[in-house]
This record gives structure tokens, C-alpha cells and sequence, in this order.
């Protein structure tokens, strides 16, 4: 006797519908197994396209860049490095802390700052932020803001008409000296890219170079804070740009004064928005006010060792994380008569 043409239909369809099922399975395993495969193969032409590709051979490369200041910071916040100095005409307190995000990725901190009084009274700060995108970005900012410096210290400068060529020379060298770094590195310039931030005060007048974000701003007696270039930022808010761009010494904005300001500050962009308003396009003084009042009040050295302290600590808090995630660097000066 014949089966019933549906009964044939049913046993069809339960057989394909098993087949499918074999051939989706297979494909699944095959997919899973795959998976680590491909992710350590992503890995490695990511760190081919950054130039990381020797972790030995980086150490061994750095090593005359990775000196570090020994570490400040408190129990519960993040790793800290402060210095103040008190010298002709001047006192200064510099702090950067190591972003939360940072320490969850296991990123170094690629903030920089350096900063220098000599002999004759000029005091000299250079803040650099690296691109949290490169790989070295921790090597450029560090090489910037020390040749920066240097650069303008060697040029004797001793007038307001001398401080621009200065200051531009100096912006010239720091990205030259990346470069140069990148191609004994083998890896790119721009896997060094960083931003710059360089200010110069003393008795001949003041001055300022900027490119991309963060903040440099001032007071003049009797006067309140202002900025002197508006933070850089593209099409999103963190975009900017670098001292590696192709058109980086066409877009470095540079300025010069005869006055000599009473107050400095200078930072990163992880605090831009705690010292400046957007709306208004105005500094928020309440901001520094509080942060600069502990410096006024140090009367010796001593003291103001321990207001740098107390500003590292500050900067790495939880609470504070909280506001910023990013790397944070502030420099505060004032004038002093009496150093």
C-alpha cells in the first residue's frame, strides 16, 4: 500500500530541516574555533601599522626618555609626579596624574611638562599632551616640552622683540627632535604626535605658543584671569591638532607682550572644563582662584614642595576623576619680588 503523499512531504521536510541544522552547527563550531585566530591576527597588523612590534626593542630604544621623577600620591588615587621651585622673581608648582581611563586600559600617562627660572629672572613652562591614538605619544610629549625649553633658554632672550622668533625656533626644534626620534624609533612621527603648550615671562615682558588644546592663561595685577589662545578642537571635542600635522608651524598661534603677567597657569585639556566657561567663552574664576591661592600662600620652599604635593594628589583623586577621566597636567607660577 503507498504512503499518503503528505506523510512523504513530512518525512522531507524533518530530513532538511536536520541537514540545516548539521550544516549551522558546523559552521558555528568552525566560527568559535576561528575566533582567537583572527583577533590575535588584528592584533598583530595593529601593532605593525603602530610600529610596536618589539616590546624588548622599545625598552631598549627608550630608555634614555623613560626617566620618571618619583612618583606622589595618596592612598586611593591615582599615580601622581609634582615639583615646585623657587627662584629670581619667581615660584612655580607642576603636577600631572595618570588618567582613570588610563589605568583601566593600562596606558601610561602621555602628559608632559617642563619647566624651568634661570639665572635672570625669565621662567620658562612647556606642557605637552600626547594622542591617546599613538602609540609613543608619551616619547613625543616628553621630547617636545624638553627641547621646547631648552631651545628658548639657549636663546638668551632678553627683550619682548626677541620672545616670537624664540618661541617659534623652539616649536621648530621639539618637532624636529620628534622626528628625528621617530625614525631611530622605525616607527612613524605621528605614532609621537603631541600637543604644545610653551609660555615665557621675566623682566623683558611675555609671551606664548600653542598648538592644539589645553589651556595657557594669566593675570596681570589688578586684572582677572584670561586665556591667551582658545582651546583647539576639530569637528568632535577630542579632536585637535598636533606638532606632527603636515601643517603644524602654519597653525601655531604665538603672541608676545612688554607686561610681565603676576599669575600662570598651564594645562592639559582633561581641564579645560573646569577652568574655563564654553558658553561665555570666558575663564571660570573660581577655579583659579582656588588652585593658585595655595601658592600665593607659600612663604618658603618647603611649603611650596608641599602645595605641589597636595596639587598631585588633587589631580589623581577619585573625586576629581569623576569630572575628567583623561590625564591631567597643571602648572601654576607667580611673580615673587621677594625669591
Amino acid at each position: 500500500m503507498a504512503m499518503p503523499t503528505w506523510v512523504i512531504m513530512i518525512g522531507w521536510f524533518m530530513m532538511l530541516t536536520f541537514v540545516a541544522a548539521a550544516i549551522f552547527a558546523v559552521v558555528a563550531l568552525v566560527i568559535i574555533l576561528t575566533m582567537p585566530l583572527r583577533r590575535e591576527s588584528q592584533r598583530s597588523r595593529e601593532s605593525q601599522e603602530s610600529g610596536d612590534t618589539d616590546s624588548g626593542g622599545k625598552s631598549e630604544r627608550l630608555a634614555h626618555v623613560e626617566e620618571e621623577h618619583e612618583p606622589i600620591a595618596e592612598e586611593g588615587s591615582r599615580v601622581s609626579v609634582s615639583e615646585s621651585k623657587t627662584g629670581p622673581g619667581w615660584r612655580y608648582v607642576a603636577s600631572r596624574a595618570v588618567g582613570s581611563s588610563h589605568v583601566k586600559g593600562g596606558v601610561v600617562c602621555q602628559d608632559a611638562y617642563c619647566c624651568k627660572i634661570d639665572d635672570t629672572g625669565w621662567l620658562l613652562i612647556g606642557v605637552a599632551d600626547g594622542a591617546g591614538s599613538a602609540a609613543f605619544s608619551d616619547v613625543g610629549a616628553r621630547l617636545a616640552v624638553e627641547t621646547a625649553v631648552r631651545s628658548v633658554s639657549e636663546c638668551g632672550v632678553v627683550g619682548c622683540e626677541e620672545i616670537i622668533p624664540a618661541l617659534r625656533q623652539a616649536c621648530q626644534r621639539s618637532r624636529e627632535s620628534i622626528f628625528r626620534e621617530a625614525s631611530n624609533m622605525d616607527v612613524r612621527p605621528r605614532d609621537l604626535a603631541c600637543t604644545l603648550l610653551l609660555c615665557i615671562a621675566g623682566p623683558g615682558g611675555s609671551g606664548a605658543a600653542h598648538i592644539g588644546d589645553g589651556v595657557i592663561a594669566s593675570r596681570h595685577s589688578g586684572m582677572e584671569w584670561d586665556w591667551m589662545f582658545w582651546p583647539h578642537h576639530g569637528e568632535y571635542i577630542n579632536m585637535t591638532k598636533f606638532l606632527t600635522d603636515d601643517d603644524a608651524l602654519e597653525v601655531l598661534r604665538v603672541s608676545s607682550s612688554s607686561e610681565t603677567p603676576s599669575e600662570i597657569a598651564v594645562m592639559t585639556d582633561g581641564l579645560e572644563y573646569l577652568a574655563l566657561d564654553f558658553k561665555s567663552k570666558s575663564t571660570h574664576k573660581p577655579f583659579f582662584e582656588g588652585v593658585v591661592a595655595p601658592v600665593k600662600a607659600a612663604n618658603t620652599s618647603e611649603e611650596c614642595e608641599q602645595v605641589a604635593v597636595d596639587l598631585g594628589k588633587w589631580l589623581g583623586s577619585e573625586r576629581l576623576s569623576e569630572r575628567s577621566n583623561d590625564d591631567l597636567t597643571l602648572v601654576l607660577a607667580i611673580a615673587d619680588e621677594s625669591a
